[in-house]
């Protein structure tokens, strides 16, 4: 998020002179008093995010959501609804074959009452899709195509708040060739469980799980089914 700051020079054809500026305080704080806030496109910098994408600083959909939430980084000082408190942004992870998508929800500081027990349902009642982004893993051209874009809920001019850009990746035999620790990893290659979000991160989704039944011998101790996970191209876990 740009911010442009006035300087005294900027002002000398108007004025004869001015006072020195004082010092900027730096750190969360003065971004946060500079930022906008409200439900427009400058209270949320959806621009950042994918910046960070393509520098591959965000390892999982849990980081991304840390980052935005981080006040020293300025990337979201939403307030939908104007109560003064900037609104918490959830991420919520799925996935359908080689499209994986990130929406980011925000969740109205004024909707999730005095009882935490209580927040994960209200979050789900009240919260609100602001912005999506989709990864589109195509393994003919060997790419993935990263698309970020506001929802209807917030003010942004649909030709401008847009963010697209295009990764070469390497795809043998179906199977996607990316260093651990990639976001790509993440999303496409590691098994893990869908991340559903701050107030939601204790759900359970089992994701390409298959359990290997041993025989049952008899006057024997039963052994314990065991189960291994080996990632399967195409299949996923459902909400």
């Amino acid at each position: 998020m740009t911010l442009r700051l006035l300087s005294c020079a900027s002002l000398i054809v108007m004025l004869a002179g001015c006072d020195p500026a004082p010092e900027s305080t730096g750190g969360a704080e003065a971004v946060a008093r500079r930022a906008p806030t409200g439900k427009t496109a400058e209270a949320f910098d959806l621009a950042a995010i994918t910046e960070l994408i393509k520098a591959n600083e965000i390892p999982n959909a849990k980081e991304i959501e840390a980052k935005i939430n981080d006040p020293a980084t300025g990337i979201n000082t939403l307030d939908l609804d104007e109560d003064g408190v900037t609104d918490l942004v959830e991420v919520i992870e799925s996935r359908d074959n080689s499209k994986a998508t990130l929406e980011l929800r925000a969740i109205p500081s004024s909707t999730l009452g005095d009882d935490p027990k209580a927040h994960p349902k209200h979050a789900k009642e009240h919260g609100v899709v602001i912005a999506k982004i989709e990864f589109l893993l195509n393994p003919p051209a060997q790419t993935i195509t990263v698309h970020a874009s506001f929802t209807s809920h917030i003010e942004h001019d649909p030709e401008v708040h847009v963010y697209d850009h295009e990764v070469s990746v390497v795809v043998e035999n179906g199977t996607l060739h990316v260093d651990e620790g990639h976001l790509f990893f993440y999303l496409f290659v590691f098994e893990h469980e869908f991340y559903l979000g701050h107030y939601h991160h204790h759900h359970h989704i089992d994701i390409h799980v298959v359990e290997k039944h041993h025989k049952h011998k008899k006057h024997k101790k039963h052994k314990k089914h065991k189960k291994f996970k080996k990632y399967k191209h195409g299949k996923h876990g459902k909400h």
